[in-house]
């Protein structure tokens, strides 16, 4: 079973789609993000077949969809479907919405979304929807009177919500000075690929804009803002920015999703058996509760003698007070014995610790020993650091493509943690070039 990813089934009409008119929205499951004042474009289906394309991709892959991601997929799932009129032609997307769900709202989602398409599989829904190629869509400009795209609002910097000594929900917004982490590293700077390179977040966003080494959150993909360090050994940390009065840490930039879209009759239905037995199963409790007691009311036990127990000559018990060690579900089946790695040699030093090659016997399945380049993770690692690895794993863990190297096991109990990747011998994609020429 693979990961739902993202929604973004982006509309790219197909030859002899462009027949169509223009009208007012009066649909339902977009009727929260297309204002029914604005013209949008329909084909000659008169909406109906579109509407029913997105609430079955609603159905089969928005709901399974986790914050930031969900709500971006939303945005433009219903821009795509129900785009603005021009000239009784329908405007694309514009290339910064697209792009902001691509490399930084659902940059997971997106990957295993093509992953897939490579492979033949697609979602059942689609119908003509496809995914775009951001790289093609025009840019939305503010400054030029002539409509150019259909604009999501996702890469919108509210004037209103622009803080500088506080953050407000998530610090979106924060356009203060402060470029120190929370540990007192100093911030790199967002145009420089020194000491880390970095393709996120995008340059898109307005927030990015002047920010030189400053602490920020764009597009909000973070708890608070935060900064690539000066420190090669650390690759990024939230900053310690105070929060603003009265606000909490929840992200409140955009409205809540109004509740009576989710309120169908069959909604209705299931939650109205569900109330009736919860109510039902009270009441047999209430009546057991009561028989009980009327019971021990007529009962009356026989005495019994004072023991008295020596706690010392009790025989200990070392099952109590264990706790197993928590494992990720990804990485479980990876799980390999740490001892049974063969050390051959050294070979660097990465951004999360120590790498080396090595051998490890009955890994994959047919080969007595396999050879392995292992990442291990240094001790003194951050829980940032820790997260970051983490999830490394976890994204490496669900590819499995020729010209991306494969995560073959993991040494997840105890410590350091350890990745296990197949070994290349001419290194990287970059070195194997350099040997070429």
């Amino acid at each position: 079973m693979y990961i739902i990813a993202i929604l973004l089934i982006i509309l790219e009409f197909r030859n002899g789609e462009t027949q169509g008119f223009c009208g007012t929205y009066h649909g339902n499951i977009c009727k929260n993000y297309v204002d029914s004042r604005k013209i949008v474009w329909y084909n000659n289906s008169g909406g109906f077949e579109h509407e029913e394309i997105t609430d079955g991709l609603w159905k089969e892959m928005i709901v399974t969809l986790e914050e930031p991601c969900r709500r971006a997929a939303e945005k433009l799932l219903c821009v795509y479907a129900f785009p603005e009129c021009y000239l009784d032609r329908p405007l694309p997307l514009c290339y910064e919405d697209c792009l902001a769900v691509k490399k930084l709202f659902c940059y997971k989602e997106w990957a295993h979304v093509e992953d897939k398409k490579t492979n033949g599989i697609y979602f059942k829904s689609r119908g003509h929807f496809r995914l775009p190629i951001c790289e093609n869509l025009p840019k939305y400009n503010i400054e030029n009177d002539t409509a150019t795209c259909t604009y999501a609002g996702l890469v919108e910097l509210k004037e209103d919500e622009i803080t500088y000594d506080c953050i407000k929900g998530r610090g979106r917004f924060y356009q203060g000075k402060i470029n120190t982490t929370k540990d007192g590293l100093a911030c790199q700077r967002w145009d420089s690929q020194k000491p880390h390179s970095h393709n996120s977040p995008p340059d898109i966003f307005p927030e990015l804009k002047n920010s030189e080494n400053f602490c920020r959150n764009a597009g909000g993909e973070e708890k608070k803002p935060w900064c690539f360090t000066t420190n090669s050994s650390v690759r990024w940390q939230h900053c310690d920015i105070p929060r603003c009065l009265n606000s909490t840490s929840e992200d409140t930039e955009d409205a809540v999703i109004a509740m009576d879209k989710y309120l169908s009759p069959s909604v209705l239905i299931i939650s109205s058996v569900i109330g009736l037995l919860a109510i039902i199963m009270l009441m047999l409790l209430i009546l057991l509760c009561h028989r009980i007691h009327k019971h021990r009311l007529g009962y009356n036990p026989t005495e019994t003698a004072e023991v008295n127990i020596d706690l010392d000559k009790l025989p200990s018990n070392m099952a109590y007070h264990r706790h197993g060690v928590t494992l990720n579900p990804k990485l479980e089946k990876l799980e390999f014995p740490r001892n049974d790695i063969i050390y051959i040699k050294d070979l660097g030093q990465g951004a999360f610790g120590r790498v080396f090659q090595a051998k490890a016997p009955g890994l994959v399945s047919g080969e007595e020993f396999t050879l392995v380049a292992v990442k291990m993770l240094k001790d003194d690692a951050s829980e940032d650091m820790q997260d970051d690895f983490e999830k490394e794993a976890c994204l490496l863990a669900e590819f499995d493509h020729p010209n991306i190297v494969k995560l073959l096991g993991v040494c997840a109990i105890g410590r350091p943690m350890c990745l296990l990747f197949e070994y290349m011998g001419k290194g990287d994609l970059n070195e194997f070039l350099r040997y070429l020429i």
